[in-house]
């Protein structure tokens, strides 16, 4: 029988765990001599490199489809920290950098997360939505992979959309990010939009830039 954590045998020591393991993430991000991407520009740069969409609402995960809109809401918030950001020559893209104080003027809902490997409605669940996207559009740059990390299991069926049901970038504050470096000379762009069915994104650059010759076309095995 596996073995269970101690928050899961004392349920009122999570919120302390939680705080721990995020001063310690940022804090090791703080001096690992990284340059973390954190500006903004209105305008869009020229070179579009690719564009994807991800549907908001998936009527198929068999749970009460309030977390669904719950998840819109909290895509919302965490899309407006790195909508337009700036990933230049040198810097790091991270996740959490940008989305760390998302819910600091509008509080995130709950949302369908998997903890402890079963689906739960947890506070500010379901931006592994906005981190596959993510890591779909960088898939189609030059960009290199830093961070990167699989679901432990599929939690439930995939709607169809612009994000292959194969890519997986999940994220956990104080656990996992995602991040990627810009090891170019060009600059790179993230532009979101919504509308009432779709969550879009892409990525543009300030020059043409070459695609990877090893563009994923199958599930990563590793």
């Amino acid at each position: 029988m596996k073995r269970k954590r101690l928050t899961e045998l004392f349920p009122f020591l999570l919120p302390l765990r939680q705080k721990q393991r995020k001063f310690l993430f940022y804090l090791k991000m703080k001096f690992d001599k990284a340059i973390y991407s954190h500006t903004k520009e209105e305008g869009l740069l020229p070179h579009l490199i690719f564009e994807t969409h991800s549907l908001l609402i998936n009527p198929n995960t068999g749970y009460d489809i309030r977390y669904q809109y719950n998840k819109v809401h909290n895509l919302k918030l965490a899309v407006k920290t790195m909508d337009h950001i700036l990933i230049r020559p040198g810097e790091t893209f991270s996740f959490w950098q940008l989305a760390r104080y998302a819910d600091r003027k509008e509080r995130y809902k709950d949302g369908l997360c998997l903890v402890h490997g079963e689906i739960q409605g947890v506070y500010g669940g379901g931006l592994c939505q906005l981190s596959n996207l993510l890591y779909w559009l960088f898939q189609h740059t030059p960009l290199t992979v830093v961070e990167h990390h699989n679901h432990a299991k599929h939690s439930f069926p995939v709607p169809e959309s612009g994000v292959p049901s194969w890519v997986d970038a999940t994220v956990s504050e104080g656990w996992l990010d995602l991040k990627v470096k810009n090891e170019t000379n060009a600059t790179f762009q993230l532009d979101f939009s919504f509308d009432e069915d779709n969550l879009y994104g892409c990525i543009l650059a300030d020059r043409p830039v070459p695609l990877p010759e090893d563009m994923p076309d199958e599930p990563d095995q590793k």
